[in-house]
């Protein structure tokens, strides 16, 4: 990762990243598996998906 991360207790609470594809700024959230599902569903959400695959209860954040 190669972004700027907040963390709590030795875990990523938040943090901001670069779009490899698209080279725009995004935040990186941790918003908990409760309230994945339906935040994933809000405008400027996505998946949060570095090693190829979905990290449920995390999410990228872009305006």
């Amino acid at each position: 990762m190669g972004g700027l991360i907040f963390m709590v207790r030795n875990a990523m609470c938040v943090g901001l990243d670069v779009d490899k594809r698209t080279s725009e700024d995004r935040l990186m959230v941790r918003v908990g598996k409760l309230q994945y599902e339906h935040l994933l569903n809000q405008r400027g959400s996505t998946k949060m998906d570095f090693t190829g695959h979905e990290m449920r209860g995390f999410l990228f954040i872009q305006s």
